[in-house]
Order: structure tokens, then sequence, then C-alpha cells
């Protein structure tokens, strides 16, 4: 008997196997990347307790403003995740989770500008250094 309609092997040359198995394809969710629900789940806890310690009435001053900042910063860098990942694949190994780091620090205390920046600018430098003379052995 011959198959008739889309599926049939007149119609293309992909027989009613193929489309399937690319129906099973769409089915599937696309994988979740760890990194980014760790950095959610991190602004999300930050937020709260610096919510919680703004709002109990305890005196912790200190606390409140870097845990919201913080919190701040790293929620942006999770809805920002999918365009940050271009940059962050040309970009030496651990030198991205220096620079994430550097710009909480950052987030912290905006007066470690001095200190921050020209330590994220020396270890990526050597970085980039190091990658070079590995790919030249």
């Amino acid at each position: 008997m011959q198959q008739r309609g889309i599926f049939s092997k007149s119609h293309c040359k992909r027989g009613r196997r193929d489309y399937d198995s690319d129906m099973n394809d769409f089915r599937r969710s696309p994988p979740l990347d760890y990194r980014r629900a760790i950095v959610g789940g991190a602004s999300a806890l930050l937020l709260i307790i610096g919510g919680y310690l703004k709002y109990s009435g305890q005196s912790t001053e200190f606390l409140n403003g870097p845990l919201g900042r913080i919190g701040i910063f790293l929620a942006v860098v999770f809805i920002a995740w999918p365009s940050l990942r271009r940059p962050m694949s040309w970009l030496p190994p651990g030198i991205a989770g220096i620079i994430l780091i550097g710009m909480m620090v950052l987030a912290a205390r905006p007066r470690m500008v001095a200190v921050v920046l020209p330590a994220i600018a020396i270890l990526t430098t050597a970085g980039f250094v190091v990658r070079i003379f590995k790919k030249a052995n």
C-alpha cells in the first residue's frame, strides 16, 4: 500500500520515520545551563536576605547595601545570560569568572575601583599571554 500526503516518499526524499524523529527533537526542552540557575538562585538568596535584614529592624546597615547591590547585579547577569555567553566563549577559561567576581566586588564596594580594575586588567592580560604561549607549543 502506498503512503500519500506529506509523509510519502514521493513528496520528499525522507520517509515517515525521519519526520517522527524530527518531531521528537522539537518536543525536547533545551538543556538548562546550571551556571545560570546558580546565578539566579544566588541573586534571589542575596535579595531575600538583604530585604529581611532591612525590614526586620536589626541594625546591620553594613550588610544591607552590599547584599542588595550584589543581588541586583547578579539578577542583571541572570537576565542577560544568553547574550553574555557569546563574549565568554572566546575569553580564556577563568577570565570570565575573574571579571564577574571583580564586578561583584565593585558592586559591593564602589571605592575599590582603583584596585579592582587594574587587577582585572592584569589578570586578563596574563590569561591571554598564557593562552598564546600554549598555542605556540
